[in-house]
């Protein structure tokens, strides 16, 4: 699953965390899950975790997947009901993110372009600048190097701790600072990278080579 554009996704949806719409921060919905408008607030998750597993959850499920127990009711709906079915038989390949942003919010015509400034802006610029925040990687590389029985957990990482409320992902920060400056709406997203769930690198290479609808 393309996570990092589900992210992007999230920062469209969210407003870049800022929560100006329906769903409230204490929701833990990331993608409107169950959000049609009108002040309707959606589903609400016990925690960061579940909320973001519903959005990759919902957002595989639209690509295809069969989703087993999933997290949000809503997901749950959709996929007993085959909403989509009958749309996903006319994708032709690998599902894109321009095809599901597109009847993700079908009445909302510049939200496949949103998704992609967003991704373009970050992919063009803070992503090829050097890491803001070194020690996180260095810290995350000791804990997976360290064997798990005599490893002790990170304070950062103790139970209920929410590392964003005191110091914010180096990636969030950069995207929401490439988000003023991003470009005018109307590009397209549906070329081979922005596919939803991307296959193995050894299947990709050859040889020598408001608006909520089914939400």
């Amino acid at each position: 699953l393309r996570w990092d554009y589900g992210f992007f996704q999230m920062l469209v949806e969210t407003g870049f965390l800022t929560f100006t719409g329906d769903v409230q921060p204490e929701q833990n919905n990331f993608a409107g899950l169950g959000t049609t408008g009108g002040g309707v607030k959606g589903e609400k998750f016990k925690d960061v975790s579940s909320g973001a597993r519903a959005h990759l959850e919902h957002l595989a499920m639209y690509a295809g997947e069969k989703i087993e127990n999933p997290v949000a009711e809503r997901t749950k709906n959709i996929q007993d009901w085959e909403v989509l079915t009958k749309w996903q038989k006319t994708i032709k390949g690998p599902m894109t993110f321009a095809q599901l942003a597109k009847q993700w919010a079908p009445k909302t015509r510049s939200y496949p372009s949103d998704i992609k400034a967003v991704a373009d802006r970050f992919m063009n610029g803070p992503c090829k600048d050097a890491d803001p925040n070194p020690e996180l990687l260095a810290e995350l590389k000791g804990a997976s190097a360290a064997p798990a029985e005599t490893s002790p957990q990170p304070a950062a990482m103790t139970k209920g701790d929410d590392r964003s409320a005191s110091r914010p992902p180096a990636a969030f920060a950069a995207a929401q600072s490439a988000h003023a400056s991003r470009p005018a709406r109307g590009t397209r997203v549906g070329t081979r990278q922005h596919r939803v769930i991307q296959p193995p690198r050894a299947a990709r290479t050859g040889r020598g080579s408001r608006r909520r609808c089914a939400r």
